[in-house]
């Protein structure tokens, strides 16, 4: 193998992928280099995603580089990922490197500049090919809405559930001309919908660490572009098949395999949650909360709302090692029966600091049902809040 690459090329583009690298295991730590024609192929890999005996899971990150000119040799090769990216970062921008391997017996990768010689040993290891799945369905969605959809409901799942693994993953559903994107740890959940059209309706079920990824590299791009202000945003494209799910924008491939895991259907019961509905202002209702929280036990850290017919809104912190409690009222009048809700106070500030309007909607069906959080202005996003026994 021999091409020629401008440093500054390189680095960037293995920018974009490096942060899928761990040193879990052998081939995480690893970067894939493979020229093919006159482009060069960057891919990286996470370590095994799943938690399900011998079933090997990983990410792939992915990104291809046009070179100026034809590699003089083809072929591909494993080097320490980190390793080589930290190198690049110390090498002047302005330079042109010559990359080739030298030794027989043991062949080492050279980079060559105009001034040093930089020799990298080889991994010798049996890396997958980073993308070799057939793909049936194929869509796009704007970046700016993607973005938002995933930082209204890309972040309530659960990190470790052994008991439910499905909510270590993030739920994509195509269904009656709309996309949602659904996460939950079963004490709270989000979901974000918007009108959009789709050859079938599907659900497709993605490890959180996927989205994560995928969320952090159109981060980046999305902030870069309102900087700039002069380029219109490209589109995030998504392409489903049958074992993996692939994203790419701006030429850069993120694949994940898709679970066969079953997720509950909290966004249907969440329909029926529509008796008692209010509005409070967020900044007032969120520093209550805050006050009252740390008066909360470890264990339940539990608020009430205590809700009297016509008279203004009550939330009183509950301790189990005491008696004492901390009250505060807000000025907003509850017209429905007497009524009384435990809850999280740290979950609902979560809740809370993802809403973007000044009031928020709250509806309550029963006193041990989940309660409902909605914007103002929005019709389609909600979150839910499981309610705690008394």
């Amino acid at each position: 193998m021999e091409f020629t690459i401008e440093e500054k090329v390189i680095e960037d583009e293995l920018s974009k992928i490096i942060n899928v690298v761990t040193t879990s295991d052998s081939l995480s730590k690893c970067l894939l280099l493979s020229t093919n024609n006159d482009a060069l192929l960057l891919s990286t890999m996470s370590a095994n995603l799943s938690k399900e005996k011998n079933n090997d899971s990983r990410l792939v990150a992915y990104v291809k580089v046009e070179l100026k000119d034809k590699p003089l040799k083809q072929g591909d090769f494993l080097l320490d990922a980190r390793l080589f990216y930290n190198l690049l970062k110390q090498i002047s921008r302005r330079d042109v490197l010559d990359f080739f391997i030298a030794g027989k017996r043991n062949p080492t990768l050279n980079i060559k500049n105009i001034n040093n010689k930089y020799e990298f040993e080889l991994i010798k290891e049996s890396y997958p090919q980073p993308d070799t799945d057939s793909y049936f369905y194929n869509t796009s969605i704007d970046l700016e809405t993607f973005i938002s959809m995933l930082d209204c409901s890309g972040w309530a799942y659960s990190i470790d559930d052994n008991e439910h693994r499905e909510f270590e993953h993030i739920l994509f559903e195509f269904k009656d001309d709309t996309f949602s994107i659904m996460s939950s740890d079963s004490r709270k959940f989000a979901n974000s919908t918007i009108s959009f059209k789709f050859i079938e309706d599907m659900q497709i079920l993605i490890p959180y660490k996927v989205i994560d990824s995928v969320y952090k590299y159109l981060n980046k791009i999305y902030k870069q572009f309102i900087k700039d202000k002069n380029n219109s945003m490209p589109p995030v494209k998504i392409l489903i098949g049958n074992k993996f799910i692939k994203f790419n924008c701006e030429n850069v491939y993120f694949v994940g395999e898709i679970s066969s895991l079953k997720y509950p259907p909290i966004k249907d019961k969440a329909e029926k949650i529509n008796k008692y509905p209010i509005t409070i202002k967020k900044r007032l209702l969120l520093n209550t909360l805050k006050r009252l929280t740390p008066f909360t036990d470890n264990v339940k850290r539990m608020l009430i709302f205590d809700l009297k017919k016509d008279k203004n809104i009550k939330i009183y912190s509950y301790n189990i090692y005491n008696d004492k409690q901390s009250i505060e009222e807000i000025e907003t009048q509850w017209q429905y029966p007497d009524f009384k809700v435990g809850f999280k106070g740290n979950l609902f500030e979560q809740i809370l600091t993802h809403t973007k309007t000044d009031d928020v909607n709250l509806i309550f069906q029963e006193e041990l049902m989940p309660f409902k959080i909605m914007e103002t202005d929005n019709n389609f996003d909600f979150y839910l809040l499981q309610a705690l026994r008394i």
